[in-house]
């Protein structure tokens, strides 16, 4: 039976209860197998929010989380007790006891995360690899957007006059396309 590893399970099972991340792209981010975090949902009869393309008949069986704040959308509270630098510490969260998200540092993680897996990409050669980093790119962009959203959202509900919520601006937009500019370089590189 695939393992998950004691350190790991708070992070998913947040992530898998609370988050709208695909099964594929928590296990991308914790290192674990599909199948330990399926196995460990069924067993522990964990909850999950509605995910698209699971059918009605099923969702009925395991009730939707209703809406919640924004710290749920990004796996919740709490430590995760990863070393610091580790890319799955870009779905953690700030140290117990913040009522609030250092949003900046989150995104200068999966940036980081994401100029890491480029840097090793380019020192791969194999296809299969390639395929793989870019499945993990594209998580890891995942994750940004809807941190980004997140943070739309809580400006939205604190009102046009509130201060920002973080310093640092995030342009999405040039984010992706700098992604998709190092990918198709890659999938050239890979082709020659």
């Amino acid at each position: 039976m695939p393992h998950l590893p004691e350190d790991r399970l708070a992070l998913v099972r947040k992530l898998y209860e609370a988050s709208e991340l695909t099964i594929a792209e928590i296990a991308i981010l914790a290192e674990v197998s599909e199948s330990a975090i399926y196995q460990r949902a069924r067993r522990e009869q964990w909850a999950t929010a509605r995910r698209p393309g699971v059918s009605p008949r099923r969702q009925k069986r395991r009730p939707a989380l209703p809406p919640t704040p924004a710290l749920q959308a990004l796996a919740g509270e709490g430590e995760t007790g990863l070393p610091e630098g580790d890319p799955r510490q870009a779905v953690a969260l700030s140290p117990a006891g913040d009522d609030d998200i250092d949003r900046a540092a989150t995104a200068g993680r999966l940036w980081r995360a994401i100029d890491r897996h480029l840097r090793d990409l380019h020192a791969q050669d194999a296809a299969a690899d390639t395929i793989r980093a870019a499945q993990n790119l594209a998580a890891l962009a995942r994750t940004l957007q809807t941190l980004v959203d997140v943070e739309r959202g809580l400006q939205r509900d604190r009102g046009p006059l509130a201060p920002p919520l973080d310093e640092g601006p995030v342009d999405i937009d040039e984010f992706r396309n700098e992604i998709a500019r190092r990918i198709e370089n890659l999938c050239r590189e890979a082709d020659d």
